[in-house]
């Protein structure tokens, strides 16, 4: 029997630590745990409830909605609010476009640097075209995480999702 530990766990925002206890190559247990104590719930103390849905969206850069809504449905389960259909539908739309957004965000704030050689990049001739070098990519040790895609492959399928997103942000904000 062998005991993992991963700590911190990279590209994630906040802090966590995972154990694991791994038995003929298997993981038989695991454990997770996040050691920042931020004091969320102390700033909640002796406010409204109204004011839970905008302090709780600072725990986290990256899906502040998610932490709202969250906030909103704790201090709904407590009064006994069941809210209709349609805001719920609403909710839920919301929580996409969270979730679109959080994805590129993720990308290119916490994850990009796995994928571009910076220095290259600094090099980079404008007259050449900057694709060409890299469509044979694959970074020593990073390429097996990525299903041995290239990163033209990898980086031309998160925009093809980036421009989804923008041209369902630009129908929603044209209804």
């Amino acid at each position: 029997m062998a005991r993992v530990a991963i700590d911190p766990i990279t590209r994630i925002e906040g802090h966590l630590r995972v154990e694991v206890e791994v038995v003929n190559g298997k993981v038989t247990d695991a454990w997770a745990s996040g050691g920042l104590y931020r004091g969320m719930e102390t700033v909640l103390v002796g406010r409204q409830p109204t004011d839970a849905f905008y302090i709780a969206q600072r725990i986290c850069g990256v899906c502040p909605i998610s932490h709202g809504h969250a906030s909103t449905m704790g201090s709904e389960a407590a009064l006994g609010i069941k809210i209709p259909n349609n805001a719920r539908i609403i909710r839920n739309i919301i929580e996409g476009a969270e979730t679109l957004h959080s994805h590129i965000l993720w990308f290119y704030t916490l994850t990009a640097l796995d994928y571009v050689d910076v220095v290259s990049a600094l090099e980079q001739n404008r007259t050449q075209s900057g694709l060409r070098k890299h469509e044979r990519c694959k970074y020593p040790g990073r390429a097996a995480a990525h299903n041995n895609r290239t990163c033209v492959q990898v980086i031309s399928y998160l925009l093809r999702i980036e421009s989804a997103a923008v041209s369902i942000s630009e129908t929603s904000a044209a209804v």
